[in-house]
């Protein structure tokens, strides 16, 4: 295999596959082991000196190692441009190195496929208080008959006296406080919001 091939295979530029080459030499004691490239030539790399050059790059040390004792195993050689290259070597190598390269996206794909979707929890709505629905009630009858607040509060009034017998202002009054203070303090707020809704229609 060559340097271009290499590079090729690993989806490298030739550069970096010759860096990986020559931190593979700082490595070899032995001047015999350290792997010679002529500028302008192709060189051969035989299965071990693919492997160095393999483990000297960016590759998994356990892909390479399952790259190269598959490839140690196939023995069909194919000659081209007058150089030996192990075209079953090649062929398992870009298999392992693409599974190796697509397990994660694999892994991710799965995890998204298989992750139940997270259901946002609904936000909790408060109820209205009884004297809020009061105050809203007396705005939307004053709004529906194009009269004053003032109007409509004293109408409220008036018609709790007639239903209830009980003049709210008087007994208000006579406590110091606003009619609405006693309303809520006596507990009558919801009897008040069922005359108003009745008086809208």
């Amino acid at each position: 295999m060559t340097i271009k091939e290499l590079a090729s295979f690993t989806g490298k530029t030739e550069k970096t596959v010759q860096r990986w080459v020559a931190k593979n030499n700082s490595k070899m004691t032995l001047s015999n082991d350290k792997i010679t490239l002529v500028k302008g030539q192709e060189t051969n790399l035989t299965i071990n000196q693919v492997e160095a050059v393999l483990r000297a790059g960016s590759m998994s040390k356990d892909a390479v190692t399952i790259l190269m004792n598959n490839a140690r195993e196939k023995t069909t050689v194919l000659s081209t441009n007058n150089s030996v290259f192990n075209m079953q070597m090649f062929a398992d190598m870009m298999a392992v190195s693409l599974a190796t390269a697509l397990k994660p996206i694999y892994d991710r794909l799965d995890t998204v496929e298989n992750a139940k979707p997270k259901q946002l929890p609904l936000p909790v709505i408060p109820d209205i208080k009884p004297r809020a629905l009061l105050r809203q009630l007396v705005g939307d009858y004053a709004t529906s008959i194009n009269i004053s607040h003032r109007d409509a509060w004293n109408e409220l009034y008036k018609q709790f006296y007639y239903r209830c017998n009980e003049s709210i202002k008087t007994k208000a009054k006579n406590l110091n406080i606003i009619p609405l203070d006693y309303l809520e303090n006596e507990n009558k707020l919801l009897t008040a919001c069922s005359i108003m809704k009745e008086l809208i229609g």
